[in-house]
């Protein structure tokens, strides 16, 4: 294949799976971009040293046959200015390297957070909706994709809910009604590379959610029971009250939080994805929640 890639996040959880999966036989040059030296090449990928918010220093890396693959990302706490500029900020600046080299390919992945409707304090979904609106008006042939919550052994979205389900005491915000739908890392690592090679870069966003729909209480008491070895000890709790008094905590106490006002919109939005069609690699995304649970 003529085409290149430039790959960003390839030391994040989902990252290393997608580089541990790719074929770099397959593409003229394959580049990931790094800020720090945590990621091991492999192959004949070339790793190149880098600050997405400093475009000279990985431009060079880009030229017009040249396919942006773009996950990284700040996640978890952070203030409203870190991850404006983490998530919209990076990404407008890779998108004016890729516009300045000729590049014509920009394959974002985004969230299922960028849809949610009640986004009350939650700047990392602000973020992410503001940078496919970015990617959607570059001019570039365009693939977004909104992961659901990703599972799997150590994934830190499933380790934050498992220190939760194994308090005493269980809070479950507003009741715990709304729908979740996680996938698999490995599955979701697959579908990016089937991606790559199988679907057209034509504006399409897709939500991406694994085969299991379960609510979050439900979800809460299973992992609870895992962890524990016994169910019970969950109570519902006042979502908006909760939400507004962490407002008014973060800015000096943010560090000092276990989670944001914003982390709660889990809790008031469902997380659900269509399944997709198998020409579009719906095929791959096949884990069974229990089974994504299950340690390494």
């Amino acid at each position: 294949m003529t085409k290149s890639l430039f790959v960003t996040g390839g030391s994040g959880y989902l990252g290393k799976r997608f580089l541990g999966l790719l074929d770099p036989s397959r593409f003229r040059r394959v580049v990931v971009l790094q800020r720090q030296g945590t990621i091991e090449p492999k192959g004949e990928m070339e790793v190149v040293a880098g600050d997405l918010l400093d475009p000279k220093s990985y431009r060079s890396s880009i030229d017009g046959d040249t396919m942006i693959v773009h996950l990284a990302a700040l996640t978890g706490k952070g203030t409203r200015a870190a991850h404006m500029e983490m998530n919209l900020g990076a990404t407008k600046a890779l998108l004016a390297a890729a516009q300045s080299r000729g590049a014509r390919e920009f394959f974002f992945v985004s969230s299922i957070a960028a849809g949610f409707e009640n986004r009350t304090g939650y700047h990392y979904a602000d973020a992410k909706a503001l940078g496919e609106k970015a990617v959607q008006e570059s001019g570039l042939a365009h693939l977004i994709v909104r992961p659901t919550m990703i599972f799997g052994p150590s994934a830190p979205v499933l380790e934050g809910l498992g220190k939760l389900a194994s308090a005493p005491l269980v809070p479950v915000f507003g009741g715990g009604a709304n729908i979740c739908q996680p996938i698999d890392v490995d599955d979701m690592a697959k579908w990016l590379v089937f991606a790559l090679e199988n679907i057209v870069f034509d504006g399409d966003t897709y939500a991406l959610g694994g085969p299991d729909k379960i609510s979050m209480r439900a979800l809460l008491q299973k992992i609870r029971i895992r962890k524990t070895g016994k169910e019970g000890g969950l109570v519902t709790a006042p979502l908006g009250l909760i939400r507004f008094c962490l407002q008014l905590l973060e800015g000096p106490l943010l560090p000092f939080l276990p989670l944001t006002a914003g982390q709660l919109a889990s809790f008031a939005n469902d997380s659900v994805a269509e399944a997709l069609p198998r020409d579009l690699g719906g095929h791959l995304i096949s884990t069974h929640l229990e089974d994504m649970m299950s340690p390494e």
